[in-house]
């Protein structure tokens, strides 16, 4: 007897399975975006972005501009595009000069942050002015936008080290349940001084070679030794070394979270990030 499962335990799936897991077929997912129930629609979108299946983009271009899916779905499938934002520009601009405001906002973020459109001055306190920042940012933001941008493939990028429900990497913390041990004031810190405080278990390394190569990085967790090294570079790329082959190895007091991160998104983007992160972002979590 085949058991059918329900639509809830599939949108669990998703969160669960890696996104480039061999059963999550365009052809399923597409599937998956027919269906009523709007959570699994939003999962099966935000596997579909993840992926790295380059015949995806078609996809998300036709789910961003089907007119019968929710504004939440279309706009995880913008956040999608963003990973070729300048291949995939005449959607997006489609949308920024829409007027759906959900998702002109998603579009126009996206092309901002791709370097497709000029981003507007703005007078932002040091990175060291936490006050500042903590009283700029006293307002809540949208905590729905601030959960794509922690997904997107411009601007922060923070998904690229970070996991959050189980989606994205795993070379930073899991910053699932972040709120629960930091306040909001220690959440700003973290984004705008990474290496203000930088826990044990993710101190990055400064290695030298025999050759004479200088490299950074995250030792990576890893069973038993073979003689390889394991790490991980500021941009979530990783690589290996041959214990053999370091000559010198230092702690280094620079968090492998790149700093000015505030840089190059903007205070409204901020404010949505840390909205995320923080309890008041709770409903969309």
């Amino acid at each position: 007897m085949k058991i059918q499962r329900s639509p809830q335990v599939h949108a669990l799936a998703l969160q669960l399975l890696s996104p480039n897991n061999k059963y999550l077929t365009l052809d399923r997912l597409r599937g998956m975006l027919q269906q009523e129930y709007e959570p699994l629609r939003v999962e099966a979108v935000r596997t579909l972005a993840q992926q790295s299946n380059p015949k995806r983009f078609e996809l998300l271009a036709a789910t961003a501009r089907d007119v019968n899916q929710s504004d939440a779905v279309r706009a995880e499938a913008i956040v999608g595009l963003a990973a070729v934002a300048e291949k995939q520009r005449d959607v997006l601009e489609e949308f920024a000069g829409g007027a759906n405001p959900v998702l002109a906002r998603e579009a126009i973020r996206t092309l901002r942050l791709a370097g497709l459109h000029p981003a507007a001055p703005e007078a932002k306190p040091a990175p060291d002015d936490i006050a500042a920042w903590t009283a700029l940012l006293a307002q809540p933001g949208d905590a729905a936008s601030g959960r794509r941008l922690f997904f997107s493939a411009v601007g922060a990028r923070c998904a690229v080290c970070h996991q959050f429900d189980g989606r994205g990497g795993t070379i930073g913390p899991d910053l699932t349940n972040v709120d629960n041990s930091n306040s909001r004031e220690r959440i700003i810190t973290s984004i705008l001084q990474p290496s203000r405080e930088i826990a044990p278990h993710f101190q990055s390394w400064l290695l030298t070679t025999t050759d004479g190569k200088t490299l950074s990085g995250l030792r990576l967790a890893k069973a038993g030794d073979d003689g390889v090294e394991p790490y991980a570079d500021a941009e979530g790329r990783e690589f290996t070394l041959k214990s053999e082959d370091i000559e010198s190895r230092h702690a280094s007091p620079i968090s492998i979270m790149p700093a000015g991160l505030d840089a190059p998104i903007s205070i409204d983007d901020l404010r949505d990030l840390v909205t995320f992160l923080s309890a008041e972002g709770d409903a969309c979590k």
